[in-house]
């Protein structure tokens, strides 16, 4: 083979390569509530290192699904231009050759509430957990026979509260939880610590 045919090859595997190295990212957008599709709904890609520009842009179709063809080895963001902040997930991991990855989003009235397929109970979960802390506390103060708490029980109640508080901030670094209820949960449980430890420092 001549010179100008090895280049030639090369420059059609190159080509070929890149046409059959790619990934598939996909997924619906829903109302929250009542399940229907948004149609027509602007979706936004980015490779997760580089916000500069976008890596690709769609739109949702009558069913609100969206799909991105995408070359593999770099996370990717992918964004719904819809509410302030705009809704938004990252893939998992680098996302690999021939591999779909589904990242659907749920919104309830325009907010950042978003679910991975596979993890669309995870607020629900947090949620349940704080409300059972603060249930549990709230009992104890007026049911439970404790009108003057100790100071050691004033003590695990904060540190059952601060528990949570991980717990959601953890969550919420994993991007397993949207920023307006990471800050909802963070907020009601600092509340309470605060009263706590004014209630301690009184001992």
């Amino acid at each position: 083979m001549t010179m100008r045919g090895k280049i030639v090859f090369l420059i059609l595997f190159l080509v070929t390569y890149n046409v059959i190295a790619e990934a598939t990212i996909q997924g619906v957008v829903l109302d929250g509530k009542s399940g229907m599709a948004f149609s027509g709904e602007s979706v936004v890609i980015y490779i997760s290192e580089d916000r500069s520009k976008p890596y690709g842009q769609t739109v949702t179709d009558e069913k609100g699904f969206y799909l991105f063809r995408v070359e593999p080895g770099f996370y990717y963001d992918v964004y719904v231009r819809k509410g302030e902040p705009n809704p938004n997930q990252r893939t998992k991991e680098s996302v690999k050759e021939d591999r779909v990855y589904t990242l659907n989003f749920n919104i309830i009235d325009d907010s950042t509430y978003t679910s991975l397929e596979s993890d669309s109970n995870i607020i629900w979960i947090i949620g349940a957990f704080a409300g059972i802390v603060i249930l549990t506390i709230v009992y104890d103060m007026f049911f439970g026979g404790k009108k003057n708490p100790s100071k050691k029980d004033l003590e695990n109640e904060r540190d059952e509260l601060k528990r949570t508080i991980n717990l959601a901030r953890e969550k919420y670094h994993k991007r397993e939880l949207d920023e307006e209820s990471f800050r909802n949960i963070i907020s009601a449980q600092q509340t309470k610590i605060i009263e706590i430890e004014a209630k301690i420092g009184n001992r």
